[in-house]
């Protein structure tokens, strides 16, 4: 377990961190701005769950079958914001070996390492999110909000600073 002294030097020089994943090790860098982008549009927002503990089980299960999309999350924060496709030439025979073709296959590494990072289970996944989202969260939601201020802040026509009220008020 790595102190908070170690965790922040880390993230200050943004060192990458290795993740294994099937056996297979990537080096990580720290998610850019427009990987964080990225993995908020592909959270649903029409998820309704019950968060009352005498409930957990059930609405678990019940939401189960449309968390894909927690693979593709973490194969995003592994292989960053760019899609990663590889091309793979074919060679294919038909007619008793008389007539020999290539074929161009297109293969999605980012789809192959979703589906991977999906079998290795909920806790893997907990601590994945944990360990890269670890810092950055923080600095982004920092930045958005400051901006956020500053957008609700700004001088309107006349040049003067209008106070705004909540919905309602």
């Amino acid at each position: 377990m790595k102190n908070i002294e170690n965790r922040v030097a880390e993230t200050i020089l943004q060192r990458p961190k290795t993740v294994v994943v099937g056996g297979v090790s990537y080096e990580v860098a720290p998610p850019s701005t427009a990987t964080i982008i990225r993995i908020s549009e592909m959270l649903p927002t029409d998820f309704d769950i019950d968060m009352q503990p005498k409930h957990m089980l059930k609405e678990t299960l019940r939401i189960a079958k449309r968390c894909r999309f927690l693979g593709d999350i973490a194969a995003c924060l592994i292989l960053g914001f760019d899609e990663v496709k590889e091309i793979k030439i074919v060679k294919e025979k038909r007619f008793f070996g008389l007539v020999t073709y290539e074929r161009k296959i297109v293969i999605d590494k980012k789809a192959e390492l979703a589906e991977k990072c999906i079998s290795m289970g909920p806790a893997w996944l907990d601590n994945l999110y944990a360990d890269l989202l670890d810092m950055e969260i923080g600095s982004f939601f920092g930045l958005t909000t400051f901006l956020i201020g500053v957008n609700l802040l700004k001088p309107t026509k006349t040049g003067k600073v209008v106070k705004t009220t909540a919905s309602g008020q």
